[in-house]
């Protein structure tokens, strides 16, 4: 089955442009520091320099289907969006703050990595926490034990810290059902649309995709549809690795909207993620960017499930081993720091009962056992209707007190993220803030 070319070609012109144009346009909306935005491309372009830009910027192609094939920052320019302009913005804020510390090349040198970019990101924003909260002696890139480095040095008082930042990647060993979303669905989309029908396609995985997996599920989903078109309602596929419905939205829509309407809003409920198709005609991509209401067709849709494994709690002890793993580059015998671990993880929202144990596990399992280990913080970047984003963290602290006391820095910090705007406040003096609410912290 040859996979065919599901991009589309537009240009908007120079991207880096086009950003401040769009920037200095949503500006009142946002907030946004209308006198930094055009210091802040500038420092985002110098970093990572125009030569970079430029080549990421030679394909224009816009997938139909998202393709992480392009670096993030560069995608924030050429998609600039509200949430893309408020990134380039922040990141901006932190590369000028830490921008005198002598290893600040290196940090760039990893966000220029697509792989490092978001474990880079992630120190940065850090850094610059734990600078706005009156670390002193702060140092990016320090060095460990055995030639490693650590992220970040710095002193609270009379302790000093070293600290280690990473985003977990869960997708060595096997492709996620993410990867079946963004490369495998474009061809069966087409082939609907070839066809003239609009499809509902369910995907219930039963466990992570290898690649000859998801290239079954995409055979079995093309026999599906063509069978779909002798005016078939539903027609399943029960894969070892899948089940696979596709219903026939044309004719159920047809038939009772309200049927359809019943249907669309049992499938949301029951996935994870998916895709929702519409169009609209080309001439009114730009209207469509600025958030201008115009006429979308609906099109096919596509809801997913994850499989168990990626929602089961199995999944903690990889965790747990990856953050273990790290404890290494947080050792330094010379003069003996504490360490931190920060790790971007989803358990930093402790949405339910559920994360909360696998909080107190990790807790019990690495701060219980590894001594010198004052903290893992567990942290996830999410957006806020502040239009802004913020780090929401479970701080899990080490159960010996005499390695660490400093529970009133992260009351501090936990109340920076709901009382500060980065983008506006960022040039202030912090002083001293009093707890607005209770912070995710475990101490015992």
């Amino acid at each position: 089955m040859k996979r065919k070319n599901n991009d589309i070609k537009i240009d908007f012109g120079d991207p880096l442009e086009d950003w401040i144009r769009r920037a200095y346009k949503f500006a009142d909306d946002l907030c946004l520091p209308a006198d930094f935005i055009n210091e802040a491309k500038c420092i985002v372009v110098n970093a990572f320099t125009e030569r970079w830009l430029n080549k990421e910027f030679q394909d224009k192609t816009f997938p139909l289907i998202f393709k992480p094939h392009r670096h993030e920052i560069a995608q924030h320019f050429l998609t600039a969006g509200e949430s893309q302009i408020v990134d380039i913005i922040e990141l901006a804020i932190y590369l000028k703050t830490l921008a005198k510390d002598q290893n600040i090349n290196k940090v760039v040198i990893a966000l220029c990595n697509m792989k490092q970019y978001r474990s880079a990101f992630l120190q940065l924003s850090f850094a610059y926490r734990f600078l706005k909260f009156g670390a002193t002696n702060m140092k990016l890139e320090p060095p460990a034990d055995n030639g490693r480095f650590a992220d970040i040095f710095f002193r609270i008082g009379n302790e000093s810290f070293l600290c280690e930042c990473f985003c977990p990647d869960y997708s060595k060993d096997k492709d996620s059902i993410e990867e079946l979303v963004n490369f495998g669905l474009a061809n069966i989309l087409d082939m609907a649309d070839n066809k003239k029908i609009k499809v509902l396609i369910v995907l219930n995985a039963k466990t992570s995709l290898s690649a000859k997996q998801r290239k079954q599920i995409e055979v079995s989903c093309y026999h599906l549809i063509g069978k779909l078109c002798e005016g078939k309602i539903l027609l399943e596929d029960d894969l070892p690795c899948c089940q696979i419905k596709i219903y026939n939205a044309t004719e159920i829509k047809k038939k009772s909207l309200e049927d359809y309407n019943l249907l669309i809003n049992q499938l949301t409920t029951d996935s994870d993620c998916g895709i929702n198709q519409s169009w609209v005609e080309k001439d009114q991509l730009e209207k469509v960017r600025d958030g201008i209401s115009v006429r979308i067709m609906e099109g096919s849709r596509v809801f997913v499930k994850r499989p168990p494994e990626e929602t089961d709690p199995n999944w903690l002890s990889e965790l747990t081993k990856k953050i273990e793993s790290k404890i290494c580059q947080v050792r330094r015998r010379a003069d003996n720091p504490k360490g931190i671990i920060i790790v971007n993880s989803g358990l930093g929202l402790l949405r339910d009962p559920s994360d909360v144990q696998s909080a107190r596990s990790i807790q019990r399992k690495i701060l219980g056992v590894h001594k010198n280990l004052a903290a893992v913080l567990l942290t996830t970047r999410v957006w806020t209707i502040k239009q802004r984003y913020q780090y929401r963290t479970a701080f899990l602290l080490s159960l010996d007190k005499s390695i660490f006391s400093k529970d009133d820095y992260f009351y501090k910090m936990n109340d920076f993220e709901d009382k500060m705007d980065l983008l506006t406040d960022w040039q202030k003096p912090l002083g001293d803030i009093k707890p607005a609410r209770t912070p995710k912290i475990f101490t015992k």
